[in-house]
């Protein structure tokens, strides 16, 4: 009971979890054990996501392109902005592509780059960061091809999720998979940002109703540097950071889950699904649809995070 009660946060009279999400074994979940695929399965569609633990190997890399990343941003922001995205100018007005050094001024800055960039918008300080962002990449993508892999043979009154002909060829064009470190500012009460999620047309219906702060601690003022919201992509590979942030809504016990605060922050990966995973399905409802998410962190509280988009074309 004490891990449900750290795994569901202060508030123990709302809700419970009927069956809190394992952590899967990621070598075994990558060599396609039938066992840790029918679990990861399970995970996906009784909460939307699942919790992966990572070998040895995959937590010194990701550990090596954090601290790389880090010295990036250490650097002047003159320097960081030679690897901005372009500028483009469309409906949204004039703003850079989500691509390469992005700031969002008192929020956070991100290092976004694709695993094939034509651009080559790898930046060239720290001299290791190339080398090691490739490792990383060729890592992630293992990863989330086995999650899809698992995801789209899954069985559902015998039809798999997944048409063989479309999951084919998916997989041949995962070539717009990303890696983007982030690092969220200490803001305090004035540059705060609410969540205003019943105005945001990205968030999932299960949540347009429910109240923002349901599951804080009330004593705790909170900033949203992102806000209630589901990924476009196919899938979303999550770090866990050192820092509690991420906040999963999760459609079991139909509230706020802070898994950071109980899961391994040098171990521990979350996998959630992105709103293109549904589109991929050979049925008319689809059982895997996209998470709804958001980082919320205490006033005044530095954090960084990295996250592998799996996408298509």
């Amino acid at each position: 009971m004490d891990f449900l009660r750290r795994f569901l946060g202060e508030k123990k009279e709302e809700g419970s979890l009927k069956s809190p999400p394992s952590r899967i074994p990621l070598r075994e979940l990558v060599s396609k054990e039938k066992a840790e695929c029918q679990q990861f399965c399970q995970s996906m569609k009784q909460h939307r996501f699942a919790i992966l633990r990572c070998d040895e190997r995959t937590v010194s890399t990701i550990a090596a392109y954090k601290k790389s990343g880090r010295e990036f941003f250490d650097q002047d922001l003159e320097e960081k902005s030679k690897y901005s995205g372009d500028l483009i100018d469309d409906a949204l007005g004039k703003r850079r592509t989500n691509k390469g050094y992005l700031l969002v001024p008192k929020t956070k800055e991100y290092l976004k780059i694709q695993s094939d960039d034509p651009q080559d918008q790898i930046p060239t300080h720290p001299e290791n960061l190339r080398s090691i962002f490739q490792e990383t990449c060729s890592l992630m993508d293992d990863i989330g091809k086995a999650c899809l892999d698992c995801l789209a043979n899954h069985q559902a009154n015998g039809t798999p999720f997944m048409k063989p002909e479309l999951y084919a060829s998916v997989k041949g064009q995962l070539s717009r998979s990303s890696l983007s470190l982030i690092r969220y500012f200490p803001v305090g009460e004035v540059d705060a940002t609410p969540d205003d999620q019943k105005n945001n047309s990205n968030a999932d219906e299960y949540v347009e109703e429910a109240d923002a702060e349901k599951d804080l601690v009330k004593d705790v003022a909170y900033t949203y540097p992102s806000k209630t919201h589901t990924d476009t992509g196919i899938l979303t590979l999550i770090i866990c950071a050192d820092v509690p942030g991420l906040q999963v809504w999760d459609i079991q016990s139909n509230r706020w889950i802070e898994v950071e605060k109980v899961f391994n922050p040098h171990t521990d990966m979350f996998v959630i699904m992105g709103r293109k995973m549904q589109f991929f399905s050979a049925q008319e409802s689809s059982i895997f649809k996209a998470t709804t998410h958001r980082v919320a962190l205490p006033l005044n509280t530095e954090r960084t995070s990295l996250l592998y988009f799996v996408d298509v074309r």
